[in-house]
């Protein structure tokens, strides 16, 4: 994300900015975080690369707060023509949120092939000419493929809305350098958490 570009190209258009580290809004033009006092400046280091590569040693369900911040302003190494061939093309098996390095396009990418293989299948048995002996097994598997492509159409659908109508499709990156965040940020952080391990 190029955020130097940002208040000059958005102040007329949106009042406000979310932080993408603590999620407040800021307005447009500041500087600065007003809750965690994080510098946007920080923002321009911003890489896709780093992000994917942090997720790929992380363990499926692991949080990844702190290091990995979600924008909807693409970094500058993640080529958008590129995301968008890949969602028209291959949107249906996740293709595009692979590229991008989200997990959930595994799923999509999984449920999306089976699809197609219990779908072929039916097609095979629906074309024999024995339909006495297929006609169950027909059912079944054209009953477990439509099963199976209810998830990736409504994560595709729901990519559609979020990457072409909305445009605040989440894109995960990470800072080429640590966040520099106020000491007393940190703190009051660290004893909320304590506080909720406590409890």
């Amino acid at each position: 994300m190029r955020r130097k570009s940002l208040p000059d190209t958005r102040r007329y258009k949106k009042k406000h900015f979310r932080c993408p580290y603590c999620r407040l809004k800021n307005d447009v033009r500041a500087l600065t975080c007003y809750n965690c006092k994080m510098s946007f400046k920080q923002l321009d280091n911003l890489s896709n690369r780093e992000a994917k590569a942090y997720m790929k040693n992380t363990v499926w369900g692991e949080s990844t707060e702190g290091e990995i911040i979600y924008t909807k302003y693409a970094p500058s190494d993640v080529s958008k023509l590129r995301l968008y061939m890949y969602f028209v093309f291959m949107g249906w098996f996740g293709i595009h949120n692979l590229y991008v390095g989200k997990k959930r396009g595994i799923a999509s990418a999984i449920m999306g092939s089976l699809f197609i293989v219990f779908f072929t299948i039916s097609m095979i048995l629906s074309t024999l000419n024995y339909p006495v002996l297929v006609g169950q097994g027909f059912i079944n598997f054209a009953l477990i493929s439509s099963i199976l492509a209810v998830f990736p159409m409504f994560c595709w659908a729901g990519d559609f809305l979020t990457l072409v109508i909305l445009r605040n499709f989440a894109y995960p990156a990470r800072l080429k350098q640590p966040v520099v965040l106020p000491y007393f940020y940190e703190q009051t952080q660290g004893t909320k958490k304590q506080k909720q391990k406590s409890a």
